[in-house]
């Protein structure tokens, strides 16, 4: 499944989704903000992303993701399959 979706991608980054807002810690705009910074700061055109969201958190955080990648010129993928963050590290090595 993991290597379906990511096939031809060795990401430079992973953005892991921890849905922060349903635990009460940050508001819902808060945390969508927080997950377009962290596409930001080391983003360059020609470089890939993979996110993969908490199992419960609205579709809206990934779409913001994918227009700030867009506008960034990265590649970016969404992951929806049920894979522990830990094997999608040993899988995609990103750099940061």
């Amino acid at each position: 499944m993991l290597a379906e979706q990511l096939v031809g991608i060795r990401p430079t980054a992973v953005l892991l989704g921890q849905y922060l807002s349903a635990l009460e810690l940050i508001t819902q705009e808060e945390e969508e903000q927080l997950h377009v910074r962290c596409c930001g700061p080391r983003s360059r055109p020609g470089t890939a992303a993979c996110c993969q969201g908490a199992p419960s958190a609205p579709s809206l955080y990934s779409e913001s993701l994918e227009q700030a990648a867009r506008e960034l010129g990265v590649e970016f993928t969404v992951l929806n399959s049920p894979v522990l963050a830990e094997t999608l590290y040993a899988y995609a090595r990103p750099s940061w």
